[in-house]
């Protein structure tokens, strides 16, 4: 396609899109469509993306890729799910059905008229179809399934719900008590777990001593939003994968002393670690009458020291855009114990490693963590 057509007159959205499409679209969905593209220079990648599908072989890269991936895909035997329309546009309902026979296990979805963008014209069949199939491979439970048009409260949170945009489908997909096997066949894998790991950073805002001068307990404050997360056994994770991936606290709430539900949103920050060991003191409060942990240790705000602290959580819900990427993760933890390493060391429970236990939690008035005491356990330590 020429380049001022698409630039200038943004012809993938005016143009392709309502011409691709059976039903006649509404201006608020075309509005959406629109809203990535205001300018030429957001369109290039729009521009670009035509002028390499590949022809007659041609780009050779792009080829090679979609040549090795059909391979893979023809030598696959996960579950595989194929919707066609009617007429179609690049797959017609009788390329759809002879294209499936050429590959393992898949199943073909005939919709009625349809072009190209078939979640406009059919959402409702797609979503009962992808109901059926999940239950069919027993990845979630039929009643555990929602309708497409449900909206639940985020923590009390439906096990599969999804809600309709302009541009489709909006999934929230409850694993409850199973995880997805993500290798081939796509199936329940008993020994898996939705479990993991949400590693915080937080400053030590002081430090209380037993009368030995051992460390009985710390009061820590978050040095931000950003938690990393990651699969509670290293050993599940699949080659490529990240052993931690970087999310942003929307939403926190407790419950019997744990940190309950936390709502979690992808983010691209880094967190800030001060990785010494070492701290400044700046005072000494000695409590009477407290022989167990009679010291409390203040440190330094010019020079504060971080400390990891990861937590045990379940995942309940995970939400994904239109694009399939991950929206939100809803969590929870009902678990008081808690490892607290300095950065650096492996945020994995062994032999020596520090175990404490979340005895009082303070929140902000805007709903985050404000202050966190951790009592060691095995020391007999109590709340001052």
């Amino acid at each position: 396609m020429g380049e001022e057509m698409i630039l200038q007159g943004n012809a993938f959205v005016e143009g392709v899109l309502p011409s691709a499409t059976v039903r006649k679209l509404t201006e608020e969905e075309m509005s959406v469509y629109r809203a990535p593209f205001p300018t030429p220079q957001s369109r290039r990648p729009t521009w670009r993306f035509p002028n390499e599908l590949p022809i007659a072989g041609e780009p050779a890269g792009v080829y090679s890729t979609i040549e090795k991936a059909h391979r893979a895909l023809a030598q696959s035997s996960y579950p595989k799910l194929l919707f066609a329309g009617n007429p179609g546009a690049l797959i017609s309902p009788a390329f759809a059905e002879s294209f499936a026979k050429e590959l393992k296990n898949c199943r073909v979805v005939q919709l009625s008229s349809g072009i190209h963008y078939l979640q406009e014209d059919h959402p409702d069949v797609i979503g009962a179809n992808v109901k059926e199939w999940l239950i069919e491979l027993g990845v979630v439970d039929g009643h555990r399934l929602y309708k497409a048009n449900q909206t639940e409260h985020l923590f009390e949170p439906p096990k599969m719900a999804g809600r309709r945009t302009a541009t489709g489908q909006y999934f929230s997909v409850g694993l409850g008590d199973r995880a997805v096997q993500t290798t081939s066949p796509m199936q329940p894998h008993n020994s898996m777990r939705n479990t993991v790991k949400l590693t915080f950073f937080f400053a030590v805002a002081s430090v209380q001593l037993t009368s030995a001068l051992k460390i009985s307990a710390l009061q820590v404050r978050p040095t931000s939003k950003v938690v990393t997360m990651r699969l509670a056994s290293v050993h599940q994770l699949q080659v490529g994968m990240k052993s931690g991936v970087t999310f942003e606290i929307s939403k926190i709430q407790p419950a019997e002393g744990a940190l309950g539900n936390v709502r979690v949103i992808p983010s691209q920050q880094k967190p800030m670690i001060d990785g010494s060991p070492s701290l400044t003191v700046a005072g000494l409060q000695f409590v009477p009458n407290f022989q167990s942990a009679p010291v409390w240790l203040t440190p330094s705000q010019e020079r504060p020291a971080t400390v990891l602290v990861t937590v045990p959580f379940q995942v309940t819900t995970m939400e994904f855009s239109a694009s399939f990427e991950i929206a939100s993760v809803v969590l929870n933890s009902t678990s008081k114990e808690v490892i607290v390493q300095l950065p650096g060391a492996a945020s994995t429970a062994g032999e020596g490693t520090p175990m404490f236990e979340i005895a009082n939690l303070q929140l902000s008035e805007g709903g985050d963590i404000a202050l966190m005491q951790l009592n060691l356990l095995g020391q007999g330590s109590k709340q001052t």
